[in-house]
């Protein structure tokens, strides 16, 4: 539509056109110069309208934005026309009304030498017609598959997900299962595709995938991206990652887990199993859409008008890394920190722990930080719990997807005076009952 309103390039071509015309014909009835300068002049105001409205055409969000705004440029396109006929009406001065109203008739010649620039000269503007059209739907094709591949926004993220608890969510163990008798008391067997496996009711506090979410790639035509390393920033090497889509399905923004089911009763993924939710949008900036939105929180119902922070977790230069590391460029990313030894953290904004800790109390006892208790490779998040019991302590490091139900029913121990009766209680808390 932009092209067929913008008159200046095709005037401008026809101009210069009928110029070439007098030149064959030896009439120099208007002076060449004057022709050219005035019809580069006018090329040059239309391909800067068109090249206005394709950045309009990029950035606007809804087709009526884009109308107004094609308004506005029409308007100011046509200031010059709007400027000739109040000179011709003498609201300037006589000297420029006469010069307005004088009539500048351009004769057409009926010589071959004329016909033949008159036909390529109209062959030459249809072509540039369409040219014009094919390069700005051939930008603006590139610029939207870029888009949907996360070319123009953030491709790393630092999430914070605020502090809801569900206290009923449906976890996937790795028991296999074909009914519930093969589970055990507290868990159910559910069957998804072509297999099934035992899910179990823990505690989930949306606050441990808290972090760092890389771009992985597309889903409903919008980036995705998935959790990393916490410590790293890495991809997990075996522990399954949540991660941040949009779902076609129900057109919003979603955070999900692929071993977490908001119900079992449902027989299919359900509007993407989502946890956290964003209003309808067709947003592809996360970060504004975390500022600008309220989400919506299920905990066994939903939640209304909650909040989460998203950042982009790129940095500029070294300032951003809290010179504790340096603002490097990688393959997935624009830039990140690489952090120095003895930091970690998207910004390098957090210390690494002490390996070892000593009792005030007693110097023979000692505590060191287990980094990979399940040997799988992967670095864990942990956090160091003590409880005092009696003359003892408990302490155990906590490791990440196991924190909801591990620190739930170490709680629950604490407050009813029950023992460490499950395996991994006893594997991970190293004690033989504690009671409050």
């Amino acid at each position: 539509i932009g092209v067929l309103m913008d008159d200046e390039i095709p005037t401008g071509l026809e101009l210069i056109g009928k110029g070439l015309e007098q030149k064959s014909e030896g009439d120099n009835v208007f002076p060449r110069n004057k022709i050219f300068f005035s019809s580069i002049l006018r090329i040059s105001i239309g391909t800067m309208f068109l090249s206005c409205l394709f950045f309009v055409v990029i950035q606007e969000s809804n087709v009526l934005d884009i109308f107004f705004d094609m308004v506005a440029l029409e308007f100011v396109e046509s200031i010059d026309d709007v400027i000739f006929n109040l000179c011709r009406r003498g609201f300037f001065s006589r000297r420029m009304k006469v010069a307005a109203n004088q009539e500048n008739v351009l004769h057409c010649s009926s010589s071959h030498g004329a016909r033949r620039i008159r036909k390529w000269s109209k062959r030459f503007i249809r072509g540039m017609y369409f040219l014009t059209a094919i390069v700005l739907l051939s930008c603006l094709t590139f610029i939207t598959i870029e888009q949907t591949r996360g070319a123009y926004g953030c491709r790393s993220l630092l999430v914070n997900l605020g502090d809801g608890l569900w206290e009923n969510a449906w976890v996937q163990l790795d028991k296999q299962c074909s009914v519930d008798d093969d589970c055990n008391s507290n868990q159910r067997c559910y069957r998804e595709k072509k297999e099934a496996f035992c899910y179990e009711n823990r505690l989930l506090i949306y606050s441990h995938f808290n972090g760092y979410y890389n771009h992985k790639d597309t889903k409903g035509e919008r980036p995705s991206y998935e959790e990393m390393n916490k410590e790293s920033g890495d991809p997990f090497k075996t522990t399954d990652p949540a991660e941040l889509m949009y779902c076609r399905e129900i057109e919003s923004w979603v955070f999900r887990h692929p071993k977490i089911r908001s119900s079992l009763d449902i027989g299919e993924e359900h509007e993407c199993n989502w946890l956290l939710r964003s209003d309808e949008t067709d947003d592809f900036d996360l970060v504004e859409l975390s500022t600008t939105e309220n989400w919506f929180l299920w905990k066994g119902e939903i939640k209304q008008d909650y909040k989460i922070k998203v950042r982009c977790a790129e940095c500029a230069n070294d300032s951003d890394c809290n010179y504790f590391g340096k603002c490097v460029s990688e393959t997935d990313v624009d830039q990140k920190c690489e952090c120095f030894p003895g930091r970690f953290g998207v910004f390098c904004e957090n210390e690494m722990p002490c390996e070892v800790i000593r009792s005030e109390k007693d110097r023979n006892t000692t505590l060191k930080i287990v980094k990979d208790l399940d040997k799988d490779g992967d670095n864990i998040d942990f956090a160091v719990v003590w409880a005092n019991c009696g003359s003892k302590f408990v302490w155990g490091v906590v490791q990440r997807g196991r924190v909801p139900r591990l620190l739930a029913e170490l709680l629950f121990r604490f407050r009813s005076g029950g023992q460490f009766d499950s395996d991994y209680q006893r594997d991970y808390f190293q004690s033989q009952s504690c009671r409050s």
